[in-house]
């Protein structure tokens, strides 16, 4: 079996995704930057933060010559994630909504489309 030469990088048009996506690019890689839109709001004047950051996503794509997609995991963040939240505030804890992202939507929605789409 033969190296695996081309990497799916998830990039929020951040430091850590961008120089991430750089550094696998400087080491022969090829790269592919996806951005990931999990929630869908507004703020008070009508703009949707989400929509800055994938274009900050899409213009690190740009610079690095990579290609560039988005998906959005909204209803799967909602449903696997967010009312997760919900129910355990309601009983009183605290939880970290981050590891239910990191389990239901980067390591199984994400990595599905990495796998079988990209």
């Amino acid at each position: 079996m033969g190296l695996i030469r081309h990497v799916v990088c998830a990039v929020s048009g951040g430091v850590d995704s961008s120089v991430a996506a750089l550094l696998l690019k400087r080491r022969g890689y090829n790269v592919t930057g996806v951005f990931m839109k999990n929630w869908d709001s507004l703020d008070e004047s009508g703009v949707c933060s989400t929509e800055r950051d994938c274009e900050d996503a899409y213009k690190v794509c740009q610079i690095l010559d990579i290609p560039f997609h988005q998906v959005s995991y909204v209803k799967e963040y909602w449903h696997d994630v967010f009312s997760n939240l919900l129910k355990e505030y309601e009983k009183g804890r605290t939880p970290n909504p981050d590891i239910l992202c990191n389990k239901h939507i980067k390591f199984n929605h994400f990595h599905k489309y990495a796998i079988h789409t990209l």
